[in-house]
This record gives C-alpha cells, sequence and structure tokens, in this order.
C-alpha cells in the first residue's frame, strides 16, 4: 500500500514520502523528501520574494515556503493543498518546514 502511495506522489521523477503534518512537526519523519496536506492558515510573502504558508491540523503547523526559482500558486486561507518539497528543521525559528517546495498548491 506505502509502495503504491510513493508512486503515486512521484512528480518529476523523485519520489515523496507521505507524511502527517503532526509527524513532521513531530521531528520524527527521517525522510528528507515528503508530501504534506494541510489547512492552509496563514500566508506571507518575505522581502526576497520567499512565499511562506503555515499547513496546520488541530494545534500543529509546519512551514511551506516556495522559492522564487520554483514559484507556487499563492493558496488561500482555509484551502486544503499538499505540498511536496525537503523536510528540515528551521533552527532559527524553532519550527519543521517544506523549504523548498519542489511541487505545491
Amino acid at each position: 500500500m506505502i509502495l503504491a502511495l510513493l508512486v503515486l506522489l512521484q512528480g518529476t521523477g523523485r519520489m515523496y514520502w507521505p507524511v502527517s503534518v503532526a509527524a513532521l512537526a513531530s521531528g520524527s519523519v527521517k525522510h528528507t523528501h515528503v508530501a504534506v496536506s494541510g489547512t492552509v492558515t496563514l500566508v506571507h510573502r518575505e522581502v526576497d520574494g520567499d512565499l511562506h504558508f503555515r499547513l496546520s491540523t488541530g494545534t500543529v503547523f509546519i512551514v511551506a515556503e516556495c522559492i522564487p526559482s520554483l514559484p507556487c500558486r499563492v493558496p488561500q486561507v482555509g484551502e486544503q493543498v499538499t505540498v511536496r518539497g525537503i523536510a528540515r528543521h528551521d533552527g532559527e525559528h524553532g519550527w519543521w518546514e517544506v523549504h523548498p517546495v519542489e511541487e505545491g498548491p
């Protein structure tokens, strides 16, 4: 079953592991390339052109970050989206994120 999901989530030849917002936010995910679905609760454009948006499920969240060289559509607050990209911890802010988003809304 999981293998079938991985094949379905192949984008540009790369496989993304489906993980929950809660799992990524907890730091327990060991995969680098992930697919995460959640509800957009905040959208913010940075001065450097990066697009940040928060994906939440319940009380936990992760941040998805689109960069100018891999642009994505600006999602609406309240929208359910799935992002695929690189999972990493942002030590400066203390949260987990998908940065950069390689495939997104």
